[in-house]
């Protein structure tokens, strides 16, 4: 399960999943509440304007303007990812060790639209 930040200056400078609430277990947010994760994903973001869905963050649900427009939306792309196998998952809550901040990626792009590439060796 992952979350992508938008980077702004409130933002941490590193980050890897963001878990709002300490209280739930990574299984369940993944089971529950994985629409509020997929906010961000230019995918889920243009599915979720199409079926006018917002969020209420302070329990991480979609919102949508009524029952028939629910409906739709998880008839077209209802996950249930509690029915999924346990290996896939697992495969979705990994832990993340080595994270990169948003500086360092915003200057990766900068730098990969400038053309200016780094030797391969200073990856190693």
């Amino acid at each position: 399960m992952w979350r992508r930040l938008n980077p702004s200056k409130d933002a941490p400078t590193s980050t890897a999943l963001v878990i709002p609430s300490p209280t739930k277990k990574y299984s369940e947010l993944l089971w529950y509440n994985w629409e509020y994760f997929t906010q961000g994903c230019p995918l889920w973001d243009e599915r979720f304007k199409k079926y006018q869905c917002s969020f209420d963050k302070e329990i991480y649900e979609p919102k949508f303007p009524n029952d028939d427009i629910l409906e739709e939306f998880y008839e077209q792309f209802g996950l249930e990812p509690d029915e999924q196998s346990k290996e896939c998952q697992d495969k979705s809550l990994i832990v993340l060790t080595d994270v990169i901040s948003y500086e360092n990626i915003g200057n990766l792009v900068i730098n990969i639209k400038n053309k200016q590439y780094l030797p391969t060796s200073d990856y190693n």
